[in-house]
């Protein structure tokens, strides 16, 4: 039996009469036997493979060019070396920096997961890292980046907790800077309108 990875240049018409518009798709030549593993095939539209053949779904891939290579899906379905897929990556890890609001000025730590969840505390007296909600870590407190510009500004989503339920907030002229040493953004409440904003100055953490 002999897997092929497939790469598609339009709809296909696989020998049992099944169409596709999968981006990737494996599928099993019962008339080969085991040499060949892994091979690739580049096809038209409209192209009769010759022989029955089993396309199989479950298969996370799409493909980087139209000749050899097959790379699993990013995260939020950015393209592997897309601008949002480079921001994203820059933003996770540890963050150390100074919130500043029109309501007084906070030293914090962050970091984000690239599972999607974040931590922040204040290492202040008497302060909360996002002003609202609480500090402790809770699985509660998610992040998203979804959009970035061509000058690279990026905005993402934010989940800041209260307990045991959270209100959504928004990150906004997110930038990666000096390297991916620096990360400044602005932060929003948005389920209170557009107070604000906190503007946030952060270097990477040395931990």
């Amino acid at each position: 039996m002999r897997h092929v990875a497939l790469v598609l240049l339009g709809g296909l018409s696989l020998g049992c009469g099944a169409r596709t518009g999968l981006p990737g798709i494996l599928v099993e030549d019962a008339r080969a036997d085991d040499e060949g593993v892994g091979d690739t095939l580049v096809v038209d539209a409209g192209s009769d493979l010759g022989f029955d053949a089993h396309v199989d779904t479950s298969v996370d891939a799409l493909p980087i060019d139209a000749a050899l290579d097959v790379l699993p899906l990013c995260p939020d379905g950015a393209d592997a070396g897309s601008p949002l897929a480079t921001l994203r990556e820059a933003m996770i890890g540890g963050w150390v920096g100074v919130a500043t609001s029109p309501w007084g000025t906070w030293r914090l730590d962050l970091t984000f997961s690239s599972a999607g969840t974040y931590s922040a505390h204040c290492l202040d007296s008497g302060c909360v890292a996002f002003y609202y909600g609480d500090d402790p870590d809770s699985p509660r407190k998610t992040w998203e980046l979804y959009d970035i510009k061509a000058s690279g500004e990026g905005t993402a989503r934010i989940d800041i907790a209260f307990g045991s339920t959270a209100q959504r907030g928004s990150l906004e002229r997110i930038y990666a800077l000096d390297g991916g040493r620096r990360l400044t953004f602005e932060f929003f409440p948005t389920w209170l309108g557009r107070i604000g904003p906190i503007v946030y100055d952060l270097r990477r953490s040395c931990e």
